[in-house]
């Protein structure tokens, strides 16, 4: 079982596909550590907002070292220098996801140092039409890393200009995301948004809610997919909400899905290129066993 949280609200860029109420709210330590004390959890991810916004992470991450828990960062990279990356070294099972969606040298440059220094470095991309059309010079950038996880732009409403591509069209990105891959060494992990409609078991990784809980800035715990929807937890538990994928916001009302052969999956979901199995990121170690 792993948990997740959201350290902060605050972030330092505004992109412009985050669907997170950015407004500067913080988890404070004594509610992540009641947390992880909660339940039996191998590992924690810290995320945002941007997390190293909060100056005190290394309290966070002090808390996971103790438990001996491995802990994920997913950060947009920004304050990523030798210092920092170097204290990142030293956390034992860390592995840290920077959020590369266009070729950036300077960003580039910061990752590579980090992996240098031993920490494991993994590639985040929302595969926008700009993303996907610079592929290749992403790949290129970011060929030291130990994995890359492709992202389906979800548009989650509101005053979000994502689009979302279709059934079709989205199988042809991947399918040319894949075959680029396959000159690196980094292993590839994408979200196939879609799956076909008379595919067996589908119905036994259609939806992750109640496997792994996530902790939001306001204490409460959800569904990762349902952080963009609050009212829905419950008071003083960290324990993941029941959740009927059969009335999910993303599943049932942001389907986009016009060809039948298709249907909308759950984005927590993703498919190892190599082996083409579903798996939820945090049961990625338990497939290579």
């Amino acid at each position: 079982m792993d948990i997740g949280f959201n350290i902060t609200m605050g972030c330092d860029k505004a992109c412009h596909f985050c669907f997170l109420d950015l407004d500067g709210r913080n988890l404070d330590l004594e509610t992540f550590v009641q947390a992880l004390d909660s339940n039996t959890f191998n590992r924690v991810t810290l995320s945002g907002g941007e997390p190293f916004m909060r100056e005190d992470i290394w309290a966070f991450l002090s808390e996971t070292q103790k438990r001996g828990l491995g802990v994920n960062i997913i950060t947009n990279g920004t304050f990523l220098n030798e210092e920092t990356s170097n204290c990142l070294a030293e956390v034992d099972g860390l592995k840290l996801y920077v959020s590369y969606h266009r070729p950036n040298k300077t960003l580039r440059d910061k990752v590579q140092y980090a992996h240098e220094q031993g920490v494991s470095t993994h590639g985040h991309i929302a595969l926008e039409t700009p993303a996907y059309r610079k592929i290749e010079q992403i790949f290129d950038d970011l060929y030291f890393v130990d994995s890359v996880m492709v992202l389906y732009p979800t548009n989650t409403g509101g005053d979000s200009k994502i689009r979302m591509f279709k059934a079709d069209e989205w199988q042809s990105m991947i399918q040319h995301v894949i075959g680029v891959a396959r000159g690196y060494k980094f292993e590839v992990y994408y979200e196939p948004a879609f799956a076909r409609r008379d595919m067996h078991g589908l119905e036994e990784v259609i939806c992750p809610a109640g496997e792994d809980p996530f902790v939001h800035v306001d204490g409460k715990a959800y569904p990762c997919c349902l952080l963009v929807d609050t009212e829905h937890g419950r008071e003083r538990t960290f324990d993941p909400i029941p959740f009927d994928y059969r009335k999910c916001p993303v599943l049932n009302v942001k389907q986009d899905v016009e060809n039948e052969e298709y249907r909308r999956i759950c984005p927590l979901v993703f498919t190892d290129a190599k082996i083409q199995k579903y798996v939820f990121p945090s049961r990625i170690e338990e497939l290579k066993k």
